[in-house]
Protein backbone atom coordinates (compact mmCIF):
# COMPACT_ATOMS: atom_id res chain seq x y z
CA UNK A 1 0.00 0.00 0.00
CA UNK A 2 1.22 3.56 -1.11
CA UNK A 3 0.59 6.75 1.63
CA UNK A 4 0.75 9.38 -0.57
CA UNK A 5 1.90 12.68 1.46
CA UNK A 6 1.02 16.20 0.10
CA UNK A 7 0.10 16.82 -3.41
CA UNK A 8 0.94 16.04 -6.60
CA UNK A 9 2.53 18.83 -9.05
CA UNK A 10 -0.75 18.40 -10.87
CA UNK A 11 -2.83 19.14 -7.81
CA UNK A 12 -0.33 22.01 -6.84
CA UNK A 13 -0.85 23.51 -10.02
CA UNK A 14 -4.88 23.42 -9.77
CA UNK A 15 -4.67 24.65 -6.50
CA UNK A 16 -2.17 27.70 -7.79
CA UNK A 17 -4.98 28.51 -10.68
CA UNK A 18 -7.86 28.96 -8.74
CA UNK A 19 -6.15 30.92 -6.80
CA UNK A 20 -5.43 33.06 -9.66
CA UNK A 21 -8.90 33.17 -10.80
CA UNK A 22 -10.17 34.54 -7.31
CA UNK A 23 -7.79 36.91 -7.73
CA UNK A 24 -8.89 37.81 -11.32
CA UNK A 25 -12.30 37.53 -10.39
CA UNK A 26 -12.04 39.91 -7.44
CA UNK A 27 -10.63 42.34 -10.04
CA UNK A 28 -13.31 41.89 -12.36
CA UNK A 29 -15.78 42.28 -9.49
CA UNK A 30 -14.97 46.13 -9.30
CA UNK A 31 -16.08 46.66 -12.90
CA UNK A 32 -12.71 48.05 -14.74
CA UNK A 33 -12.85 49.30 -18.06
CA UNK A 34 -10.65 47.77 -20.78
CA UNK A 35 -7.97 50.77 -19.71
CA UNK A 36 -8.24 50.20 -16.16
CA UNK A 37 -7.37 46.21 -16.78
CA UNK A 38 -4.74 46.89 -19.56
CA UNK A 39 -3.19 49.56 -16.74
CA UNK A 40 -3.49 46.85 -13.81
CA UNK A 41 -1.70 44.26 -16.27
CA UNK A 42 0.92 46.84 -16.99
CA UNK A 43 1.55 47.29 -12.74
CA UNK A 44 1.68 43.69 -12.86
CA UNK A 45 4.26 42.67 -15.12
CA UNK A 46 6.17 45.69 -13.27
CA UNK A 47 6.39 43.00 -10.48
CA UNK A 48 8.01 40.01 -12.52
CA UNK A 49 11.04 38.99 -11.12
CA UNK A 50 11.89 37.61 -14.50
CA UNK A 51 13.14 40.43 -16.27
CA UNK A 52 13.01 39.21 -19.66
CA UNK A 53 10.06 38.34 -19.21
CA UNK A 54 8.94 41.77 -17.51
CA UNK A 55 10.27 43.79 -20.28
CA UNK A 56 8.31 41.70 -23.39
CA UNK A 57 5.05 42.52 -21.15
CA UNK A 58 5.62 46.39 -19.94
CA UNK A 59 6.43 46.84 -24.42
CA UNK A 60 3.60 44.71 -25.00
CA UNK A 61 1.04 46.79 -22.43
CA UNK A 62 3.26 50.11 -23.51
CA UNK A 63 2.26 49.65 -26.99
CA UNK A 64 -1.79 49.15 -26.77
CA UNK A 65 -2.02 52.14 -24.15
CA UNK A 66 0.29 54.31 -26.50
CA UNK A 67 -2.03 53.11 -29.40
CA UNK A 68 -5.06 54.19 -27.10
CA UNK A 69 -3.42 57.75 -26.48
CA UNK A 70 -3.53 58.70 -29.83
CA UNK A 71 -6.99 57.33 -30.40
CA UNK A 72 -7.78 59.53 -27.81
CA UNK A 73 -6.59 62.50 -29.10
CA UNK A 74 -7.67 61.55 -32.61
CA UNK A 75 -11.29 61.71 -31.31
CA UNK A 76 -11.34 64.99 -29.46
CA UNK A 77 -9.90 66.83 -32.46
CA UNK A 78 -13.04 68.54 -34.58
Amino acid sequence: MLIRLGKTAAERQADSTAACRDVAKGVMDFGPTQEQLLTIIHLLSLELEDAVMMRALVAVTNSFRHERLITLEQESVP
